[in-house]
């Protein structure tokens, strides 16, 4: 997994996968960066790679922001609580998907 948008790390990600592997690119890279690949790399390893959407540290502190300045009311995205004693139940609910947003599990004394 690579959690960074450094194109050397994908590099050296792809370099170091097993045979049959999969990059799993996390991080973001800077936006318009290109990097060269080793095709055949990808082809005699048979590696998958895959994307998936992280936010940038500039998303991320800009969220931080609007939440802090109480722009954005994230209470409201909260549709289930539970105690961290209940855990699995929370963890099962959330797999359900049922009328689940967003799922906070924590200690009872931060319930409130």
């Amino acid at each position: 997994m690579v959690s960074t948008g450094s194109v050397n790390a994908i590099s050296q990600a792809i370099d170091l996968v097993r045979k049959g592997g999969t990059v799993m690119m996390f991080g973001v890279p800077t936006k318009d960066v290109k990097m060269s690949l080793e095709m055949s790399k990808v082809y005699s390893k048979e590696i998958t790679i895959t994307p998936s959407y992280a936010a940038s540290e500039t998303d991320t502190n800009e969220a931080f922001r609007l939440i802090e300045q109480g722009t954005i009311n994230v209470k409201k995205l909260i549709t289930h609580k539970f105690d961290l004693v209940d855990s699995a139940k929370a963890l099962d609910y959330a797999h359900q998907g049922n009328d689940s947003m967003k799922i906070i599990i924590t200690n009872s004394e931060t319930l409130n």
